[in-house]
């Protein structure tokens, strides 16, 4: 008869055999798995990516005491919007601010409103006039000038001793000559008069004598008769030039001996010179010398 202990010691040994235990000697130990390093300071468990992400930091309670493990991580709140711009103010833009306020604070609607600066406004230029029509003009002051305004305007040149040809270029020295030859001396300016009555030493207030001597400078002009001449010739159409024609210039010269093919060049000028001539009689004809001046017939039989 088997003892139950005999029987228990069987049944123990069978189950350590499965576990490659031998019977009597002491059960072997398996070696316990070294825990794995902690990980740096800073970095998580995770790998990969994840590797480097940063542990956030313990965040400590008042009144609690510091704990070794990090703490709930808090986010923060998100920033506040932005202000929103001020509303443009319904307050009359005044300009002259922006030079002591500078642009800073002024609304974009109120920069259009910015007054552009005036550019000076350039001198008016007279319209130019012919010396035609400026002649024409001295005839008709000069015959319609009473006889005492006509005596004292060359007792005024007199008194300068400046010759008839050199009257207009006197002028031109020392006046605007442009506004003096323009119109009467009622539309010259206060500068104009004062420069022309210190240029012939007389009264400021003798405008009718101004005019006068104006009229008779033109008259007495150097080039009055050739600047009539040119300004009166007509404008020359190609069919002008295959009539009355005058040769001015030939290539090859004239004498030339030609070798075929012959090509000469020949340049031609034609004038009507009828008209000019009119114009130019029409106003010098009407004119005489007296006391070195040259003015119109009728002005000087009033001359005493």
């Amino acid at each position: 008869m088997t003892s139950p202990f005999s029987a228990l010691s069987n049944i123990r040994a069978a189950v350590n055999a499965t576990r490659g235990v031998v019977p009597g000697l002491p059960a072997a130990t398996s070696p316990t798995p070294a825990a794995p390093p902690p990980p740096p300071p800073g970095i998580g468990a995770l790998g990969g990516i994840f590797g480097g992400a940063a542990q956030p930091p313990a965040v400590d309670q008042p009144g609690t005491p510091t704990s070794s493990s990090p703490g709930p991580f808090t986010v923060a709140s998100p920033p506040p919007p932005p202000e929103a711009p001020p509303a443009a103010s319904s307050a009359t833009f005044n300009p002259r601010a922006v030079t002591s306020i500078g642009l800073a604070g002024i609304n974009i609607r109120d920069l259009a409103a910015l007054p552009l600066p005036t550019p000076p406004r350039p001198e008016a230029v007279p319209a130019r006039r012919t010396f035609t029509d400026l002649a024409n003009e001295a005839i008709a002051r000069l015959r319609a000038a009473p006889s005492d305004v006509l005596n004292e305007t060359l007792r005024t040149l007199q008194g300068k001793a400046i010759t008839g040809p050199n009257l207009l270029g006197w002028i031109e020295r020392k006046t605007r000559v442009g506004e003096v030859l323009g119109g009467p001396s009622s539309q010259w300016s206060a500068d104009t008069i004062t420069d022309f009555a210190g240029a012939f030493q007389m009264d400021p207030s003798r405008r009718p004598v101004m005019d006068l001597i104006v009229a008779i400078a033109t008259l007495n002009e150097r080039e009055l008769e050739s600047e009539l001449r040119s300004e009166n010739l007509p404008d020359v159409t190609a069919a002008d030039l295959l009539q009355n024609r005058r040769v001015v210039f030939q290539y090859p010269p004239p004498g030339t001996e030609l070798q075929p093919p012959y090509v000469i060049l020949v340049a031609v000028e034609h004038q009507d010179l009828q008209r000019a001539a009119d114009v130019v009689a029409g106003i010098m004809g009407q004119l005489v010398d007296v006391q070195g001046f040259r003015i119109p017939r009728d002005a000087a039989a009033r001359i005493g």
